[in-house]
């Protein structure tokens, strides 16, 4: 019948079972499965010289048998993890980890391009993952560093499938650059290193996350790196000597990504801001392109009121641009005025000295060009800006000395024959300077520096004791005419005091602390004049939200006694924790 015939075995069938039934009879199914074992793992894992066809073969054998589950659940399942968990412990035990890897992953390789060509892909690699890799992962992970990206890469995709490793390998990446960011950090101080050592430790981790395919949190290392004052102020400086290097490009986009994580913005644009000026007026811009170019990644990430200021002190430089290219065709004065707008660059020292006429006449016929071309504007000399090019002629060579407007006014003082020999009073009277620490500075460039102009006699000189280095009221200062240097034209700097750098950044430190309190106050005016009024548990933490500066509940609790000392606000008659806005 029909069913009968569907029900009888094929010739192969039947020729299968009693093939089947004869190996087992005679016990040469162990014996296969124990030399293609041989095969598989002696020639094959160990010295990856296997014939591929024989493994092949062997296992299409026993699927052809019926047999293939139970071979890969009872036989091959077992050996293999034991073997595996063997080699585990002793391959990791005889390697540092990073070599460990390395052997994983090649094995790894060969189970998913060569085994899997007659055993199940994903069980395979999955054994290997779980019990040649997994026993030491732990212990793999707390030594992993980021400098090997390509080992850091191999045990992200070995640990792909093993449940949180990704997550356990990402806080250590986190973990290991917190610390060696803050080793940098305490090493150097926040120096240039410091800020060059974080733009690299960024750049790694960059290149870490484009190679694993996938986003870290670096916020979580930065934003508490760069959390101090001291990183803003150290960024800032860093970008000041990479723009005035010519030797290497601003490496503009990671300072741009690092500057994000900063808490501090307020101060880092002061200090930033502060150094601008200096490059621009003291004529040390290398790229302007550049300058400007990181003038608005700054635009795009803060806004237009961060940038405001720096970007009016490049049109002032632009404006006096146009405006000495239009006075130099109507006046053959050989001068250069650069017109700066109150209120977008630093406040610097204000210093009425004695000019001689050949500068009085120059700026003279600026001024009288200038008010009448700008009517309702008033200018005022910044003499402590002011550089000239004197001219000097010594008994051997003629030289074109650049030096600061008052420099130049005190070697003017040596040019007349009626006197030769002059005191530091002497000369303080004679250029207006009322600064007695200034006027040390500058007879202290002229006659200590590394270009001494001046020879300076010690009031209290002792026969065979060196000069001092200091300068004093009694003693006298000559011409040096022994003078001699192979360049013609010589650039002298002042001097810089000890104390300069320090009450430098002390000036802007305090600079910051005033417009933060003006901030805090702006706040506190604005939120309340929108809530009227307002519980002071909620008032506290809005603050510190809309200030978007480093700034903590006491600074806030200060500003709003003195808004209330000043009738902005009041505590409410019968809710004391309550603030009311008086309009």
């Amino acid at each position: 019948s029909k069913t009968n015939s569907t029900s009888l075995l094929s010739l192969w069938q039947v020729g299968l079972r009693v093939f089947h039934a004869r190996l087992e009879e005679l016990s040469l199914d162990q014996d296969l499965y124990m030399a293609w074992w041989k095969e598989l793992w002696e020639s094959s894992w160990k010295n990856n010289s296997s014939s591929v066809s024989k493994l092949q073969d062997g296992m299409t054998m026993w699927q052809q048998l019926g047999c293939k589950k139970s071979i890969l659940k009872n036989k091959l399942q077992p050996l293999l993890i034991q073997h595996l968990e063997q080699e585990a412990s002793t391959h990791y035990s005889d390697k540092n980890a990073v070599q460990f890897v390395e052997y994983v992953m090649q094995k790894w390789n060969l189970v998913a391009s060569v085994w899997s060509s007659f055993l199940p892909k994903l069980w395979i690699k999955s054994l290997v993952e779980v019990y040649l890799l997994k026993p030491n992962l732990s212990d793999i992970i707390t030594k992993m560093t980021i400098d090997d990206i390509s080992h850091v890469h191999r045990l992200y995709v070995l640990s792909a499938r093993l449940p949180d490793q990704h997550a356990a390998i990402t806080k250590q990446i986190i973990d290991y650059s917190q610390e060696r960011g803050k080793t940098i950090l305490e090493q150097h101080q926040y120096s240039y290193k410091s800020i060059q050592g974080l733009l690299q430790l960024y750049s790694q981790l960059k290149a870490l996350q484009k190679e694993l395919g996938t986003t870290l949190p670096l916020g979580k290392v930065f934003s508490v790196l760069m959390s101090e004052p001291q990183a803003a102020e150290g960024l800032a400086k860093f970008l000041d000597v990479s723009f005035k290097s010519t030797k290497q490009t601003p490496p503009l986009q990671e300072s741009i990504e690092l500057f994000c994580h900063v808490s501090a913005k307020d101060v880092f644009e002061a200090f930033y801001k502060r150094d601008l000026a200096k490059r621009l007026l003291g004529g040390r811009v290398v790229n302007l392109d550049l300058e400007k170019h990181f003038l608005s990644l700054l635009k795009s990430e803060c806004g237009a009121g961060y940038t405001s200021k720096m970007e009016g002190m490049f049109q002032d430089i632009d404006w006096s641009n146009d405006i000495m290219s239009r006075f130099t065709k109507r006046s053959a004065v050989d001068m250069e005025v650069q017109v700066l707008t109150t209120g977008y660059w630093p406040v610097y020292p204000s210093y009425d000295l004695t000019l001689p006429p050949e500068l009085l006449e120059p700026q003279g016929h600026f001024e009288e060009y200038y008010t009448k071309t700008f009517q309702g504007r008033r200018i005022s000399w910044q003499n402590a800006l002011g550089q000239v090019t004197v001219k000097a002629r010594f008994p051997k060579k003629q030289y074109d000395f650049i030096m600061s407007l008052s420099l130049g006014l005190v070697l003017l003082c040596f040019n007349s024959p009626e006197k030769e020999k002059w005191t530091m009073p002497e000369l303080q009277q004679q250029i207006g300077l009322e600064d007695k620490a200034e006027m040390e500075r500058i007879l202290m460039t002229l006659a200590l520096g590394k270009v001494k102009l001046l020879q300076k006699w010690d009031h209290d000189a002792q026969p065979g004791c060196k000069p001092r280095a200091n300068v004093h009221d009694d003693d006298w200062f000559t011409l040096n005419n022994d003078f001699n240097s192979p360049l013609k034209k010589i650039k002298i700097s002042m001097i810089a005091k000890d104390t300069n750098n320090k009450e430098e950044r002390q000036t802007t430190m305090d600079m910051i602390s005033r417009d933060r309190l003006y901030l805090l106050d702006a706040v506190l005016v604005r939120i309340m004049k929108a809530r009227k009024t307002i519980l002071h548990s909620e008032l506290i933490p809005l603050v510190m939200e809309h200030a978007k500066v480093p700034v903590t509940p006491t600074d806030v609790k200060g500003r709003i006694e003195s808004l209330m000392d000043r009738e902005y606000m009041e505590r409410d008659k019968e809710d004391r924790n309550r603030y009311n806005y008086l309009a």
